[in-house]
């Protein structure tokens, strides 16, 4: 417990003061380099392959809680090298691999005739770029269709910028391939999201303008929604790089399908649109970003169970949604055909108010409320201990990973299964142990207690939901 308050206060002291639009771009950069680790981690190259990576990705998560983000980077992408292979990657590789490319803007108008892209260093390495290096940049669409002839250019001195040419190209979400070569040869490839609307500030000016005329009495979930989906739309136009992906030209789209449903007094979402979105649920006087998975199981209008997934310190509501395993909880909820919502969780400043985002989302969907579970990473599992505590007739079930925990005794609790998981390499060993102590001492009926060989702190997650979910299941029997 003393390690993860140390950690604790080293994560809130840095990240208070810096400033937020520095801090959104590099944390979508080290959200590339995260995901890609955890691909590499899924599928090792051989038996010791985790055993070498294990040490730059705990030496990669202290310098996040440092918020050290280039370090940080640099630790997960050595880690990544040794997972693909005993032998370390060339120079001109490591080179490669340390550069990041910004985007002038990521939510672009159709009329627009050029982006800017930038490359840049996002951490130092030995030596100099290799001869002949150069850049490609193509865009394609979801489907992998080319959309525009590549673009290419000589890498000779860093920073490196240059228009990137997107007249006449067509409008939605697509993807930015970025490679980098040498002598022909590819050393780096990584993709973004760059969006593509028709009359991008004159919609954006309607919505403002229809949200502002709304009836008060408009349906309280879509309006806080709305002016959510508004906020990371004004982002994106404005140039900003936000943590994750948006799919801007689908969110625009439906901000604008849902502000006629409520100019008409309707609820947008609900069984009748199955997806995935990013909403915004009321509570009291507040309100809280959430992104939710609603199965197409939802449209038989039956309960469904209900996950609520929290994350740990320095992630948001996209980090069960875009990391923790590529987002392993999305895929082992949709099978099963249950609801799976994701709030945003406090940077230690209060308990997150999971009953009520329960309630707000039973507004919208059948939750069935004998099947609601919580599942929680490092400061998102103490989260889930703390809204046990709070309400313990409302969960089925609490996985705490990667956490500890001050669980409340109470008659209620006791009747609470508990699944504590950990590392045995997670420097939150000895809080996840004392959690487990703790709810034996509470007197609660059911503590299953999993310690992983060699798993630390990033890793748990994705280790342990296969489990966590076989538990739920015979939970919901």
């Amino acid at each position: 417990m003393k390690s993860i308050r140390r950690w604790v206060v080293l994560a809130i002291g840095i990240v208070v003061s810096v400033s937020p639009a520095w801090a959104q771009a590099d944390r979508h950069e080290l959200g590339l380099r995260l995901r890609a680790l955890e691909a590499a981690w899924s599928e090792p190259v051989d038996g010791k392959a985790r055993e070498r990576a294990l040490p730059e990705i705990q030496r990669g998560v202290a310098k996040f809680l440092g918020f050290n983000l280039g370090e940080s980077a640099k630790a997960l992408d050595e880690a990544r090298f040794r997972l693909r292979s005993a032998e370390p990657p060339s120079a001109a590789v490591r080179w490669a691999e340390s550069l990041q490319m910004q985007i002038g803007c990521r939510l672009l108008d159709s009329a627009d005739a050029t982006v800017a892209i930038e490359l840049s260093a996002f951490y130092a390495v030995p030596g100099e770029a290799p001869a002949k290096a150069r850049i490609k940049v193509t865009l394609h669409d979801v489907a992998g269709k080319p959309l525009m002839a590549a673009f290419e250019s000589p890498l000779q001195a860093l920073p490196f910028r240059d228009k990137l040419p997107v007249a006449g190209l067509p409008e939605g979400d697509h993807v930015l391939r970025l490679e980098i070569q040498a002598d022909d040869k590819p050393l780096s490839t990584r993709e973004q999201r760059l969006s593509i609307v028709a009359r991008r500030d004159a919609r954006l000016r309607n919505l403002k303008k229809g949200l502002n005329e709304l009836s008060k009495d408009a349906p309280r979930i879509g309006l806080e929604s709305l002016r959510g989906l508004l906020k990371i739309l004004e982002a994106l136009a404005s140039g900003q790089t936000l943590e994750t992906a948006y799919p801007a030209a689908r969110l625009l789209a439906e901000a604008e399908a849902l502000l006629k449903s409520l100019a008409d007094g309707q609820e947008y979402y609900g069984p009748q649109r199955p997806g995935e979105y990013w909403l915004t649920l009321p509570h009291g006087r507040g309100a809280t970003p959430v992104r939710l998975l609603a199965p197409e199981a939802v449209g038989r209008n039956e309960p469904r169970p209900l996950v609520v997934a929290l994350h740990g310190a320095g992630g948001s509501e996209n980090l069960f949604f875009d990391g923790y395993g590529r987002g392993a909880i999305v895929e082992l909820c949709r099978k099963r055909g249950w609801l799976l919502v994701a709030p945003r969780c406090p940077l230690f400043a209060g308990q997150v108010p999971v009953a009520e985002l329960v309630e707000q989302c039973g507004k919208l969907y059948r939750v069935d409320p004998k099947k609601v579970f919580l599942v929680g990473h490092s400061m998102g599992a103490a989260q889930a201990v703390g809204a046990a505590s709070l309400h313990p007739d409302a969960y089925a079930g609490v996985a705490a990973l990667g956490g500890g925990g001050a669980p409340k005794a109470s008659d209620g609790l006791k009747r609470v299964p508990f699944f504590v998981g950990v590392g045995s390499e997670d420097f939150a060993l000895t809080g996840s142990r004392a959690l487990s102590e703790r709810l034996k001492k509470a007197e609660v009926k059911e503590v299953r207690f999993r310690e992983y060989a060699g798993i630390e702190h990033l890793t748990i997650v994705q280790t342990a939901l296969p489990d966590v979910f076989a538990w739920f299941d015979e939970l919901a029997k």
